[in-house]
Protein backbone atom coordinates (compact mmCIF):
# COMPACT_ATOMS: atom_id res chain seq x y z
CA UNK A 1 0.00 0.00 0.00
CA UNK A 2 1.13 3.36 -0.99
CA UNK A 3 0.19 4.83 3.01
CA UNK A 4 3.38 2.74 3.86
CA UNK A 5 5.69 4.52 1.85
CA UNK A 6 4.29 8.27 3.32
CA UNK A 7 4.71 7.13 6.90
CA UNK A 8 8.27 5.35 6.71
CA UNK A 9 10.16 8.58 7.04
CA UNK A 10 8.30 9.71 9.82
CA UNK A 11 8.50 6.05 12.03
CA UNK A 12 12.18 6.49 10.56
CA UNK A 13 12.60 10.35 12.35
CA UNK A 14 10.83 9.27 15.21
CA UNK A 15 12.94 5.98 15.49
CA UNK A 16 16.36 8.46 15.15
CA UNK A 17 14.82 10.92 17.45
CA UNK A 18 14.50 8.48 20.42
CA UNK A 19 17.72 7.00 19.57
CA UNK A 20 19.56 10.26 19.97
CA UNK A 21 17.56 11.27 22.86
CA UNK A 22 18.27 8.13 24.64
CA UNK A 23 22.08 8.52 24.03
CA UNK A 24 22.18 11.61 24.96
CA UNK A 25 20.87 11.05 28.35
CA UNK A 26 23.27 8.29 28.91
CA UNK A 27 25.69 10.36 28.07
CA UNK A 28 24.91 12.92 30.34
CA UNK A 29 24.25 10.02 32.84
CA UNK A 30 27.98 8.49 32.22
CA UNK A 31 29.58 12.20 32.24
CA UNK A 32 27.82 12.83 35.77
CA UNK A 33 28.82 9.23 37.60
CA UNK A 34 32.17 9.38 36.27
Amino acid sequence: MSWRKGAEPYFGAMTLTRRGLLGLAGAAGAAGTV
